[in-house]
């Protein structure tokens, strides 16, 4: 029956015993009547098209009257309902109700509905990412805690919220029903938990589920904290302090802090406050630039190099100079204390070429290799030629690594500003691999033509004497 049942793997009896032992019974009569809604949810999707018999009990938990549908769950699971019965009186959510009729392609035909009176909401049900993204909660209550990123009233009856949780950012329609739009003005940038019935959004024709994408019916939405309408309101902390022990962290817990620009790439900037590297993503309003003064405000997000906060609001402040970079030998290259500051590295162009979005450079430094990045196609005057000793001024942008594990942070790239920022220390050696080859191709040649020279001279010498 389950759109999204999965074969079983290969195991030991022992962890099938156990799997099973987890398991809600699955509840059936000798007649082949099914009796809990995990036995019909478990079915395949030929065995539910046979149209097996079910007798089902449970509580409503969402009522979708122009479908002349419902939701019902029982102990064990949640399915969707289709009423074919006329006339009659259509249950309400929290009505406990007895359901008689046949299987269909993930859904109940049903043929007769009673209500047997009042019943009780199960709790809402905290997924994690892989439930929402997988469908496996189809048709439950649940709750999702988040901030949402953008709003859009597609009319119909719903509405379209991009809500970023701690894991990654989920699309949600949600019904009208429940919530209007007015009621949704205002809350961009809002904490909010949404709770509601989850239905699993997916391909009619292949039930294929589209990752990360839900409809939610019956929404309701709870503001746990608005957007802030003063950011110097929000305490305030220092970059270095986003990287320490806090018992009191929370993803969804705003902070602000202040610094300097140092770098801007589309809609995230590095800010450095002292010798402090930060990243900021998502960041509003647009058109900051390298230099200016910022507070900023936004949610700390952890797995990178340095501090980093998400869905940042800033104000600019000023704008001043930007810090003396400081010089990084070869050997202390790797390190991610250096991640999102200002940094002098001198090399060896080993490589470049021009993509539709600027230039790449391959330093080698030492031992290590790394790119330098210029975000400009323009053509770079005079060219640079490979094997040249360059001195590059830029962000250091380390690219992987778990610093947590004690991991090294390379590969890193280094974001330069403007062509400015390169400069030539030592032309490359006129003897370069190629003309040593072409020179020794040369003087080879040289040396056949004299020994052909000198062997038919013998031969004339020879020839004469005779």
């Amino acid at each position: 029956m389950s759109r999204l049942n999965a074969q079983e793997p290969a195991s030991s009896t022992a962890l099938n015993a156990v799997a099973q032992s987890n398991a809600p019974a699955v509840k059936t009569e000798t007649d082949g009547t099914l009796r809990s809604a995990i036995a019909i949810r478990r079915l395949s999707i030929e065995a539910a098209q046979r149209a097996l018999p079910v007798h089902l009990e449970g509580v409503t938990t969402c009522v979708l009257t122009q479908l002349h549908a419902l939701v019902i769950q029982d102990a064990t699971a949640a399915v969707y309902v289709l009423n074919k019965q006329a006339g009659g009186e259509f249950p309400e959510v929290g009505d406990r109700v007895e359901v008689e009729g046949v299987t269909g392609p993930d859904i109940i035909n049903a043929n007769q509905i009673k209500r047997l009176g009042a019943g009780r909401l199960p709790e809402f049900e905290r997924p994690s990412w892989d439930q929402l993204i997988n469908g496996s909660l189809d048709c439950r209550l649940v709750e999702v805690r988040g901030v949402i990123e953008s709003l859009l009233h597609r009319g119909n009856g719903w509405s379209r919220v991009s809500l970023r949780t701690k894991d990654g950012t989920l699309r949600v329609e949600l019904r009208r029903a429940g919530i209007q739009p007015e009621s949704l003005a205002g809350l961009q940038d809002a904490v909010v938990r949404l709770r509601g019935c989850m239905f699993a959004d997916r391909d009619v024709g292949t039930l294929r589920v589209k990752p990360a994408q839900v409809r939610m019916h019956s929404a309701q939405v709870i503001v746990e904290e608005p957007a802030p309408a003063d950011l110097s309101a929000v305490p305030q902390k220092s970059a270095a302090s986003l990287m320490q022990y806090d018992p009191e962290s929370d993803a969804f817990k705003r902070v602000r802090i202040t610094g300097q620009i140092v770098f801007v790439r589309g809609n995230n900037c590095f800010v450095m406050e002292n010798r402090q590297g930060l990243r900021l993503l998502d960041v509003r309003p647009a058109g900051l630039a390298a230099g200016d003064l910022i507070e900023a405000v936004g949610f700390p997000q952890w797995g990178y190099a340095s501090p980093c906060l998400r869905n940042v609001l800033t104000r600019k402040t000023g704008h001043a100079a930007l810090p003396a970079p400081e010089k990084l030998p070869s050997e202390e290259l790797i390190g991610a204390r250096h991640d999102a500051t200002l940094v002098t590295v001198e090399g060896v162009l080993a490589s470049a070429r021009r993509t539709p979005v600027g230039h790449v450079f391959e330093i080698q430094s030492g031992s290590w290799r790394f790119l330098a990045r210029l975000a400009s196609t323009n053509p770079i005057s005079p060219p640079l030629r490979l094997g040249s000793r360059l001195a590059l001024t830029g962000v250091y942008c380390a690219q992987s690594g778990n610093t947590a594990l004690g991991e090294d942070v390379a590969p890193i790239d280094l974001l330069l500003q403007s062509a400015a920022d390169i400069r030539v220390l030592a032309a490359p050696s006129w003897w370069t691999l190629r003309r040593l080859l072409a020179l020794a191709a040369v003087l080879g040649l040289l040396l056949v033509a004299a020994l052909l020279w000198g062997t038919q001279l013998r031969r004339q010498v020879e020839q004469r004497t005779v």
